[in-house]
């Protein structure tokens, strides 16, 4: 979808100040591009347009995503998913950033999905778990074609990291997919806050008119024939963190 050059470009040391917001045409339509005030580097590249939007939903419909959200559907006894809130997240560098759950009460009916684009060479683990106690902290090893999985209260941050000496960048794609409830659509819409912007709110208005999977078959959508190209083949599977 165009936003890899722009990593590689602003962590290269083109980086913007914590806190710091634009917007940019990539590729497909608009981008929110933002550094969060955090202890690290990280960006967020943002679709803010529907072009921009619909450009993601389309590359994980190619790239076999609808084989998760069946599994997480029928696995957790859910009527359907929306895939509404969906991001890159980017770092070369991280000290001790910021420990956060994205779902709290939303009835084990949201899910945050982390896979990874672009990985540094390295061994060290690139993601934090917090225990419920939080008193244990987990590093989990990011891998190519595996998705981490974190569901309401899961406590999770970017594990310290330096890549600048070598070059190097570390790209993952955040997927946020619910079972959007009345009851639960004002909880879901908690996570928006003045670092995370909502341009689509309107996939919360009730009933839910936008599904990426559902019983009756919906699915999400693909690239037309003809820019379809080839596959990356990618096949996620799922590590899903205990007590999620």
């Amino acid at each position: 979808v165009g936003a890899m050059a722009h990593f590689r470009d602003v962590l290269g040391g083109r980086y913007n100040k914590p806190g710091e917001e634009r917007f940019e045409e990539l590729n497909e339509g608009e981008w929110y591009i933002q550094r969060p005030r955090w202890n690290s580097n990280m960006h967020w590249v943002i679709p803010w347009n529907e072009v921009a939007r619909k450009s993601y939903l389309r590359a994980l419909g190619k790239n076999g995503f609808d084989d998760v959200l069946e599994s997480m559907g029928t696995g957790m006894g859910l009527e359907k998913l929306t895939c509404f809130h969906n991001t890159f997240l980017g770092l070369s560098q991280a000290d001790d950033s910021n420990m956060h759950a994205d779902f709290y009460e939303t009835q084990r009916s949201s899910f945050d999905f982390l896979a990874p684009i672009i990985m540094a060479n390295t061994t060290k683990p690139e993601l934090d778990l917090q225990s419920q106690d939080g008193n244990i902290i987990v590093g989990v090893k990011y891998q190519y074609g595996v998705a981490v999985v974190m569901g309401d209260w899961t406590y999770h941050k970017s594990a310290a990291a330096d890549y600048t000496a070598q070059n190097e960048i570390r790209v993952v794609s955040s997927i946020y997919c619910s079972d959007i409830t009345e009851e639960n659509r004002k909880s879901i819409m908690k996570m928006y806050k003045e670092e995370a912007p909502a341009p689509f709110k309107h996939l919360f208005d009730m009933p839910i008119k936008e599904k990426h999977w559902a019983h009756d078959g919906t699915k999400l959508p693909k690239p037309p024939k003809a820019s379809e190209g080839t596959s990356t083949g990618t096949n996620f599977n799922l590590i899903w963190p205990e007590g999620s």
